[in-house]
């Protein structure tokens, strides 16, 4: 059994289906489909490990959400990695 679990914010089906298809076998995972949602998952007694956050949610920014869950969690000790396809293309 998996001991380690990774919440997937998205509001997009395609993209937590194919999150969940990889990830699924070696980890619990946890969906939100909303900020609220994942609010509520991170500040949860049985937090999740990692936080996949879509960076275009449009009920809340990645700023404001992961400030909002350090906030709640009381843990200012882990950081967040962002990518942004945007960005990555324009890049090469």
């Amino acid at each position: 059994m998996p001991d380690k679990t990774i919440l997937i914010v998205d509001d997009t089906p395609a993209n937590i289906a194919a999150a969940l298809a990889i990830l699924k076998d070696q980890y619990r995972t946890r969906v939100a489909t909303s900020g609220a949602k994942a609010l509520e998952h991170a500040s949860a007694a049985d937090k999740p490990d990692l936080i996949l956050l879509d960076v275009t949610m449009p009920d809340m920014g990645w700023l404001r959400g992961l400030r909002a869950a350090q906030g709640r969690s009381g843990d200012r000790g882990h950081s967040g990695g962002l990518s942004d396809r945007r960005s990555d293309r324009s890049r090469g």
